[in-house]
């Protein structure tokens, strides 16, 4: 009964750890994607401050270039960003129906 007890503890301690680090993955990664509006990615869109787009069903995901983040935050959240407003950022937008998106 022991031993069972013991595997049974491990598969509870592994399972544990695991959803532990799912968490802190979706935390800090989804954490700093940016939602912004369908008006502005189209928007940013026309300006050539987008990198890469993938379109999904319900939403459309991809990456700012830093020169995209004045058109979205105030200036002061983008001294606030230091460094790292120098790098792409995430962003996703809900998908609108629009044929003329992919023309």
């Amino acid at each position: 009964m022991d031993k069972k007890f013991q595997q049974m503890s491990s598969w509870y301690f592994i399972a544990t750890i695991t959803v532990l680090v799912l968490l802190m993955q979706n935390f800090f990664v989804t954490a700093n994607v940016e939602t912004i509006s369908y008006s502005q990615f189209k928007s940013l869109l026309k300006k050539g401050q987008i990198s890469d787009v993938v379109i999904g069903e319900s939403t459309i995901r991809g990456t700012l270039k830093p020169e995209a983040l004045s058109e979205i935050y105030p200036q002061e959240k983008i001294k606030a960003l230091g460094e790292k407003a120098k790098t792409t950022h995430p962003f996703i937008v809900v998908r609108v129906a629009d044929s003329a998106l992919t023309a």
